[in-house]
């Protein structure tokens, strides 16, 4: 499992840069970003989420922390199969899907799935030849 961090930052021109100039002065690594189509959330992954959680408190910003599944996909036209073989295994659970998007982590592509229930999901994906990505 990986946390993701959600925040809500002004929608305005430079304040992407100005944000992940304050990551970056803390140490924290950006290991995926997604700007969202909702003005001004941003999705993001980075390698201390706890350090991530303290420089947002002291800066007051807005936001949110949810622990996410991370699917290796493979790096090339199978994973089309693979999301397809993974929305399969969760809807034949009785399992929905809140949300999802592919990045990459330095292991390669991964998909990034939010359900109710990330344990159960991560269980049954691994119990179906699914492999997750650990930290």
């Amino acid at each position: 499992m990986l946390t993701q961090i959600s925040v809500k930052m002004p929608d305005r021109p430079g304040m992407l840069a100005e944000f992940t100039k304050m990551l970056n002065d803390n140490n924290i690594i950006i290991v995926s970003i997604t700007v969202s189509q909702i003005p001004g959330l941003v999705l993001f992954i980075v390698n201390k989420p706890d350090d991530m959680k303290r420089v947002l408190d002291e800066n007051k910003y807005d936001y949110s922390m949810k622990e996410v599944i991370a699917v290796l996909l493979p790096d090339n036209p199978t994973s089309s199969e693979l999301i397809e073989k993974v929305a399969q295994v969760l809807g034949d659970h009785n399992i929905n899907i809140d949300f999802l998007y592919s990045t990459f982590i330095k292991k390669g592509p991964v998909l990034i799935i939010h359900v109710s229930d990330n344990d159960k999901a991560g269980e049954i994906l691994k119990t179906n030849g699914i492999y997750l990505y650990e930290k």
